[in-house]
């Protein structure tokens, strides 16, 4: 996968990113608790992920994606415009 080849993964992690993104996909474990909408929560929801004994790759793209998100969304007000952001991945 190319992302996973610009963040550096090897073979093994890889081969975990495409694992954990139909485990994501099909709401498996560890993939299957709810989080929350806000961007703290989304934050904290990936960085509790546990996938050993796999690497933590999904998670590591994750949390890449949201830091660049946030790097790119506009604010308004108070508080920054990325409402669907998190609920178009797969968790309505």
């Amino acid at each position: 996968m190319i992302i996973g080849k610009n963040l550096g993964f090897d073979l093994e992690q890889s081969r975990a990113l495409c694992t954990q993104l139909n485990q994501y996909k099909e709401k498996k474990p560890p993939f299957d608790f709810p989080f929350g909408y806000e961007f703290e929560e989304a934050i904290n929801w990936w960085n509790v992920i546990e996938t050993k004994p796999l690497p933590n790759s999904l998670p590591l793209v994750a949390l890449h994606l949201l830091q660049f998100a946030l790097i790119q969304l506009p604010v308004k007000g108070d508080s920054l415009i990325w409402n669907g952001l998190l609920t178009n991945v797969g968790y309505n």
